[in-house]
């Protein structure tokens, strides 16, 4: 059914979560998974010096799991304004037949004043979309996130 997933990343406490749900999408028939982060730039901001390498090998480290569970992993770090359309153009670029983005709980004012990405992603895909929720973890573990099931 589905053979290539884009797992957008924001490289926050989500991250560990999210990339721990991607061997179970192989019943799926994932084969290739590509974890995108995209720095977000905009007016007078742009990536911090090395930022775009620091984020390539945090990903790396944390996609060694799903190499090891036969995942073929590819890793991309974009800078956009629009973070969801990069996210979106790198899914279309890399042939995804899924999209798998995470959301995590802001206050209402949060959502009210900066919106979402995982929102935006939402509104604007064109292909199948997991959305996975994750919530702070009051588990005493190294994540402070996790996945709910």
């Amino acid at each position: 059914m589905f053979r290539t997933a884009l797992l957008a990343l924001d490289l926050s406490p989500a991250e560990g979560p999210l990339l721990g749900c991607m061997p179970a999408l192989r019943s799926w028939g994932i084969e290739r998974v590509v974890v995108a982060h995209v720095i977000r730039v905009g007016y007078a901001q742009g990536p911090q010096w090395r930022e775009d390498e620091r984020a390539v090998d945090r990903i790396e480290a944390g996609a060694a799991p799903l190499r090891a569970a036969g995942l073929a992993v590819e890793v991309q770090v974009r800078a956009a304004g629009v973070p969801a359309d990069a996210i979106l153009a790198a899914a279309a670029e890399a042939g995804a037949d899924l999209v798998v983005i995470g959301s995590r709980s802001h206050d209402v004012a949060q959502r009210l004043i900066l919106g979402s990405v995982a929102r935006e992603v939402v509104r604007k895909a064109r292909l199948p979309l997991l959305l996975e929720w994750v919530r702070p973890s009051n588990r005493n573990t190294s994540s402070s996130a996790e996945a709910i099931r």
